[in-house]
């Protein structure tokens, strides 16, 4: 199992929940309800404690259900991320017979 960890943990300034072209479809509300939204959650520092808390619960529950865990945290940039988790797919592929229950960061 291979968790990358949200750019709300380590990575904020790159941290949006803007669409990066208008056809990707991820945000329904008007830029006024997205105001509101944000203005109700606590701005940009509520959504990113929200999704944190998301991310924290979304790997506990990883590690509940795989024998094998790899978390690729936000210590590099997105390019380096990539490799690492890029890498640790292939090791992974490499030792597939090997693995052993494990919980490790990348």
């Amino acid at each position: 199992m291979l968790h990358l960890k949200t750019a709300a943990e380590g990575a904020e300034p790159f941290y949006s929940t803007l669409n990066t072209t208008p056809t990707d479809g991820v945000r329904t509300e008007t830029a006024e309800e997205a105001r509101e939204l944000d203005a109700r959650s606590g701005g940009n520092q509520g959504v990113i404690k929200e999704a944190r808390e998301l991310d924290a619960r979304i790997l506990m529950n990883w590690k509940r259900v795989h024998r094998s865990v790899v978390v690729i945290d936000n210590s590099t940039d997105l390019g380096q991320k990539v490799t690492r988790a890029c890498g640790a797919v292939l090791g992974a592929l490499r030792s597939v017979s090997t693995m052993a229950p494990a919980v490790t960061s990348v």
